[in-house]
């Protein structure tokens, strides 16, 4: 559906009058006959015209019959024209014969659609029944083609107003549809949305992404998660999310360069990466949101996205975030350790009040294919990156005492990209029980 918002202005109008007059036609060689009204000058809907002269017509014809047609009634010639969607005026000319070599040629003018109102979505984080207007103005008339039983939708065209009265929401869940519109030939939407955070959005949840596997395959992964107003909890992983809530979109943001939590004295960060295979160490400038959506089948939503980060008046779209290890709370060049995994198309899906985590776990597949049939533009994108990781990372391993000693030397470059993060060698050490 369109999200544009219709500013559609009047055109330079030519040749137009409600009544005869020399600019309104011109005879052709000697013509007899004489126009004694003529309604030539149409508006933007669907309208009618008519010109009277003081005969009875042989033939009436446009030269403009993808939009206007005639037809002779007696001495009266009736014009039809199809709305104009345009912002452009337009102008056709009607030709009367009497004979076939007595006739006159009139202009026929009808207005382009002057149409502005505010489209931005209509949301509301609160499930209490409201009611809100939408002002207008056009030249034509606007009508309501679709609105939910629950977002009662009219249009008052005195005031130049779309009136919507929204009901209780007491469905348990956040909904959300269209409202639908016309004006002449154009439609257009926006998006009502109600909902209360803290009840139908908050609770528990299956967190999915994508990670590459043994094989170097894009495997879905699907853990369980808690989300409340100021965290996405993932316990198994032992990462939380900072979480804030955007009241006015009805989506929950993170930043990158976020402390996730703790592995040993090891700390773990997510760094943003774009469709370039580029990323900005320790800046918190990328934010991606999830915009929660609701269906029977699939229950509550959201997939997350935006921007990998805006450094330097650059920018990248995201794409996945890595899981980095550094020796320092700061996520620096200098405490870098490795990169502990990937998060490629994370999205949450909630566990129904009272059900458990293994059904929502056997819908993700579905939800994602529904969303985004194929992983392979994703594995693409990442195969540089990918291939990057696996070949650079040397790995040792030593055995002190209970504890299993992983040493990591990686090059400090950012793949896929010309932002060099560093030069040289980097040495990291992560110990695990055993």
């Amino acid at each position: 559906m369109k999200k544009s918002i219709y500013i559609i202005g009047m055109a330079a109008m030519g040749l137009m009058a409600s009544c005869s007059s020399d600019s309104d036609y011109q005879a052709v060689a000697e013509s007899t006959i004489n126009v004694l009204s003529a309604q030539t000058s149409l508006g933007p809907n669907a309208s009618e015209g008519e010109v009277t002269v003081d005969c009875t017509p042989a033939k009436a014809y446009t030269d403009e019959p993808s939009w206007l047609s005639a037809s002779i009634e007696g001495s009266t010639v009736k014009l039809a024209a199809l709305a104009n969607d345009s912002r452009q005026s337009r102008n056709a000319k009607l030709v009367i014969k009497k004979t076939e070599a007595d006739s006159v040629i009139i202009n026929v003018s009808q207005y382009g659609l002057v149409f502005e109102m505010n489209k931005a979505d209509m949301i509301f984080s609160s499930d209490e029944a409201t009611e809100f207007v939408k002002a207008y103005s056009s030249n034509s008339d606007v009508k309501i083609t679709y609105a939910p039983e629950w977002a009662k939708a009219s249009v008052d065209a005195v005031s130049k107003e779309l009136k919507v009265s929204l009901s209780e929401n007491t469905t348990g869940h956040l909904r959300a549809d269209y409202i639908k519109f016309q004006v002449a030939a154009v439609t257009d939407s926006f998006v009502v949305k109600q909902f209360d955070f803290d009840k139908d959005i908050a609770g528990e949840y299956v967190y999915s992404y994508y990670d590459f596997n043994e094989d170097d395959k894009l495997e879905l992964q699907t853990v369980h998660a808690t989300l409340s107003r100021t965290e996405l909890s993932i316990p198994k992983l032992g990462l939380v999310f900072p979480i804030s809530v955007n009241e006015k979109t009805g989506s929950v943001e993170t930043r990158s360069s976020q402390c996730l939590g703790k592995v040993g004295k090891y700390f773990i960060y997510d760094t943003f990466l774009d469709e370039d295979g580029a990323y900005y160490m320790g800046t918190e400038s990328g934010v991606i949101s999830a915009t929660f959506k609701y269906s029977e089948e699939y229950g509550t939503y959201g997939f997350f996205g935006g921007t990998a980060y805006n450094v330097n008046n650059e920018s990248g779209n995201f794409l996945a975030m890595i899981l980095q290890v550094f020796k320092a709370k700061s996520p620096s060049m200098s405490n870098y350790v490795l990169d502990q995994g990937l998060m490629v198309q994370p999205f949450l899906m909630d566990i129904p009040k009272g059900g458990d985590a293994s059904s929502a776990k056997r819908q993700a597949p579905a939800l994602v294919h529904q969303m985004d049939p194929s992983a392979s533009s994703m594995a693409a994108k990442l195969a540089v990156w990918q291939s990057y990781r696996k070949s650079s990372i040397v790995k040792l391993t030593k055995k002190v005492s209970n504890y299993e000693i992983i040493i990591y030397t990686l090059p400090h470059f950012a793949p896929g990209s010309k932002r060099h993060c560093g030069d040289g060698l980097q040495q990291g050490i992560v110990c695990q029980e055993v």
